[in-house]
């Protein structure tokens, strides 16, 4: 199984501008989802045991 990355916010903001372009494909990905046959990743889920919890990633 891959590694994966958790991102911080500010990190995330490093890398990504919230700028027009990246507005519109969120948006294009939200009317996709909403009108095609897409495949939509399941959601992820960890259970931790030790706390009697768990954490669950909605993918996109």
């Amino acid at each position: 199984m891959p590694d994966i990355k958790i991102l911080t916010e500010a990190e995330l903001r490093r890398v990504l501008a919230l700028d027009l372009d990246t507005v519109e494909c969120v948006e294009k990905a939200f009317k996709l989802l909403a009108t095609r046959d897409v495949v939509m990743p399941p959601i992820l889920s960890f259970h931790v045991a030790e706390y009697n919890g768990e954490v669950d990633v909605k993918t996109a």
